[in-house]
This record gives C-alpha cells, structure tokens and sequence, in this order.
C-alpha cells in the first residue's frame, strides 16, 4: 500500500512524540526569554544593561525556528481535530472554545501587569516598535488599567499574540483544511521529495521580499512575512498527516534537512543583515523543524506520569511564565552578581513561580483527562482515552 495514499485510520489515533516535541518547545521558553534580556536585541520588554554577544548568536539562532515549529505541530493536531470534527462550524468552535478564554483572561490580567513592568523598566513596545522612556512615571493602578483597555497607546498583547494568530489562521485556513481533510486524490508516489521541500519556497520568498518591508513585530496588522511563514507551516503540518508518507520521507531525510538547518544558521549568523540573513533564517527554520520532527518515532510508547502532568500543564505554562520572569528580570537583571547567577536565577526562579502558579491555582479547575491536551488545546478537542489507539 503506497504510503502517500489518502489515509483515515490514521487521524484518529494518538501520538504522544509530537507531545513530547511540543513540550520542549513550550519548556524551551523558559531560556529563550531568558536569554532575550541579556541579548543585543533592543525589543523586548526588560533589558539588561550587560549585554553578551553571545546569547544574541543563540537567541537568533533559536528564533530561526521556535515559532515555526508551533505552527507546524498545530496544523498536523489540526488534521487530527477535522477528523474528529469533519465540519467546519465544529473544528472552528473547538479552537475558539479552547483558546479564547485564556486569551481573554490573559489580556485582562497578565497583559496589563507585563505592560506595567516593562514601561517601569524604561521601555514601551508598541505595535510600531520599542521606544525607551526613562522618565516615565507610574500612574495610579486604576488609571493606568484603564488606559490599558481603553486604546493602543499602552496596550500590548506580549507572549499573547500567539493565541491571537493561533484563532484567526484557524478561522483564516479552516476552509482549506477541511478540503485537504475530504479530498481522496492521493499524492503521486514520486512526489514525496517534491513536496516536503516546497513550504521552503514560500517561507525563502517571505523572507526576501516580505520581511525587510514589513519586519517581526507580531502586530498582526504589518506582519505578513510572519504571517505567510506561519500559514504555510500550519497547512504543511496539515498535509503530514493527510498525507502520512510525506512524514516518513522527512524521517528518511533528517539528516539532509540538519545540514539544511546547519548551513542555514551559520550563513544568518555570518551575514547578519539583509538578504543573505534572510535565506539563512528561512533555510534554519525549516531544515531544524524537519529534522525535529524526524526524530519523532511516530509510534506508540510510555507516556511516564510526569510526562501526562506535562503535557496537561503546556497551555498554562505558555500564559503564566512570562509574567513571573518579567518580574524577576526586573529585580535581577542588573544586580552585581555574574551573569551566570543572575540568568540561572531568573530562569529557574520563573519556573519555579510558573509551575506553583499551575499547580495551586489552574490544575485544580482542569478536568483530569487520559488523553493529550497539548494537542487539544492547539486543536480545540480532546483526545480518545484509550490507551490503544495512536495520534
């Protein structure tokens, strides 16, 4: 049986190695935005004033491909949600149900409490860039919450803007989806290496022509490299499962897309700026999701008991964490201690505060349930329980 055959029986299991690469990607927040405060970069929203060159080699060289590997994975979870919910009012109400609510509550509290913070520091990220303001002084909490609601001079979606997306390219591509879903026209056997490669022409293209006009803002409205980056990684992610043969030919191939990811991160790293730079990102990103994605086994095996907290955990570690390393950030940052102490302390430091946050206050209202919510909550579902059947 050809392998880039229309597959069904193969939507509606369990895969617990793409939970495990989404967890290292959620966990590897924790670094990154570590690393974002020491680095060169000036948008973000509490810098150090010792700044390493060379934790701004690795938080680029993280960037390639961290946020591309999101989209990824929530396109592939998205194949398995229309299987489930093969209608288009259900697969988007699903989504919608699931990341509206803490995208609503994360805005209404944490959003504005990072905003605080960040402007405190001396800096304002707005959705036309960063602009420090040293001499900006507090005003009452209550005033500046309104303010915060009330326009765009202040406000800021932070960390958030990934729901944001994750929403309107569910109701943006749903159609598109849901066509790949019912189609029954199988792949021609040939086309396999083809085809796992073509998303790169269209994130080479973003690259050179959309990012140097439009940027990495994350403001939804100027940001189409990101944009067209996104949706093709969402509809590939799709199509690896429709079409489960192109995922065993990506395995075939890792080490082919980690010399893609290698000499894509060396020649952004060396070049630095302009188009050169951009081909290297654009190489970077999809060769290491690939190879990534490669690794994963794509079968059943233990989940360990820590691991089912985890992957229960990964939503609301990705809302909580990035407040409480804020805070941190800014009381540690600058303090004359080396900078091994001070990043260790704020990255460990987050951690710790994120996971006693999850643990008191959000897994008691989280209904326990034997399936994986890292894929529910990207896909708006939950999962079978049963121990039988693979995802």
């Amino acid at each position: 049986m050809d392998l880039l055959q229309v597959s069904r029986g193969s939507l509606a299991g369990r895969r617990p190695d793409l939970d495990r690469l989404r967890l290292f990607a959620c966990l590897l927040l924790f670094p990154f935005h570590t690393i974002e405060v020491f680095d060169l970069q000036p948008a973000y929203h509490i810098k150090s004033a010792t700044q390493v060159l060379s934790l701004e080699y690795v938080s680029r060289a993280i960037a390639a491909w961290h946020m591309p590997l999101f989209f990824l994975l929530s396109g592939m979870a998205a194949m398995f949600a229309l299987e489930r919910r093969p209608s288009l009012t259900a697969f988007i109400g699903g989504r919608v149900r699931r990341l509206l609510p803490p995208l609503v509550l994360g805005l209404l509290t944490i959003a504005p409490a990072i905003k605080f913070i960040e402007l405190s520091g001396g800096r304002d990220m707005s959705h036309s860039g960063v602009e420090l303001v040293p001499e900006w002084i507090a005003p009452s909490a209550f005033a500046f919450y309104g303010s915060f609601l009330s326009g765009l001079e202040v406000f800021s979606w932070s960390h958030l803007w990934f729901l944001v997306y994750l929403i309107l390219l569910t109701i943006a591509l749903a159609p598109l989806l849901l066509w790949m879903r019912r189609t029954e026209v199988p792949l021609p056997g040939g086309s396999a290496p083809v085809l796992i490669w073509l998303p790169l022409a269209v994130i080479l293209a973003a690259e050179l022509w959309l990012r140097p006009v439009w940027g990495d803002l994350h403001n939804l409205s100027g940001d189409w490299a990101n944009i067209a980056i996104y949706s093709i990684m969402t509809l590939a992610g799709a199509a690896l499962v429709r079409w489960p043969g192109l995922e065993a030919h990506m395995a075939g191939q890792r080490a082919l897309f980690a010399g893609v990811g290698v000499a894509g991160l060396v020649t952004m790293l060396t070049a630095w700026d302009g188009a050169l730079a951009g081909i290297g990102r654009g190489l970077a990103n999809f060769g290491i999701v690939g190879f990534l994605l490669g690794l994963s086994p794509g079968s059943r095996f233990k989940v360990w008991p820590v691991e089912s907290y985890l992957f229960r955990a990964q939503l609301s570690f990705y809302v909580l964490h990035h407040l409480p390393l804020l805070m941190l950030a800014y009381l540690l940052c600058d303090q004359p201690w080396p900078v091994a102490v001070r990043f260790a302390a704020i990255m460990f430091g987050s951690v710790a505060i994120t996971w006693g946050l999850y643990h008191v206050f959000v897994r008691p209202l989280i209904a326990p349930a034997g399936c994986s919510t890292t894929v529910a909550a990207a896909a708006g579902g939950r999962l079978p329980a049963s121990p039988a059947v693979r995802q």
